[in-house]
């Protein structure tokens, strides 16, 4: 059984995130703070804020597609 969250906050302590911006979902499925562009990404997908360096707000926005 797997449990995955949606929303909430969530804490890792290897995290090292930077207040103020946005954490996508990457390309390779891991979680970053470079935003996603093309021609390596068809869409931009916000997962969440952090509110500290090793915890994150999750709060799943719509994915924007990139390209066509």
């Amino acid at each position: 059984m797997v449990a995955v969250q949606r929303a909430g906050r969530i804490t890792e302590s290897s995290w090292n995130w930077a207040p103020g911006q946005p954490v996508f979902l990457g390309d390779n499925g891991l979680l970053t703070q470079v935003p996603p562009s093309l021609p390596t990404s068809l869409f931009s997908l916000i997962v969440g804020f952090p509110i500290a360096p090793t915890s994150l707000f999750l709060s799943l926005r719509e994915p924007i597609l990139l390209g066509e």
